[in-house]
């Protein structure tokens, strides 16, 4: 189901950049199937090219809260070598959520993912929760740019 709903965003984030209209005849549109429900969860899309390897890579969020929730954004991580043959295709999801995703830049053996998250309790003058900047190391790479099966993930504060 995951990686359906990635090709489908894929689809049209290319779509939408590609911005020409291929039709200008009018049509009604039906809505997705209830299966297709999680699309409305994904708010943040990120893309990233590592030249090192050869992947493009891609971070998206997700906000599945219903109500004010400390870390609510989920993220994921997408890499692929957009082989057609050849096809290599990771996904994983971060083991924490996030506030939000401020930046998000390629490393060595992956991703830096600089983002906001909840300071554990503390309350502003507004009421909401105080933030505090982390960037969160990702390593999916091997030594030479292959990609692993697993992810590390480090915080830094």
């Amino acid at each position: 189901m995951l990686n359906t709903v990635i090709g489908l965003l894929v689809i049209l984030a290319v779509g939408a950049e590609r911005g020409r209209v291929v039709d200008a005849e009018s049509r009604d549109v039906e809505p997705l199937p209830e299966k297709w429900s999680v699309l409305s969860m994904v708010t943040g899309f990120h893309s990233v090219t590592s030249k090192k390897a050869g992947l493009s890579v891609r971070v998206l969020e997700s906000d599945g809260s219903a109500s004010v929730a400390e870390d609510p954004v989920s993220l994921f991580i997408v890499a692929t070598n957009n082989g057609t043959s050849d096809i290599k295709q990771r996904v994983w999801r971060l083991p924490e959520g996030v506030e939000r995703v401020r930046k998000v830049t390629a490393s060595r053996c992956g991703l830096d993912i600089v983002a906001d998250v909840d300071s554990g309790g503390d309350e502003g003058l507004d009421g909401r929760l105080k933030t505090k900047s982390v960037t969160i190391k990702t390593c999916f790479l091997t030594a030479n740019g292959g990609l692993e099966s697993r992810l590390r993930v480090d915080r830094a504060k």
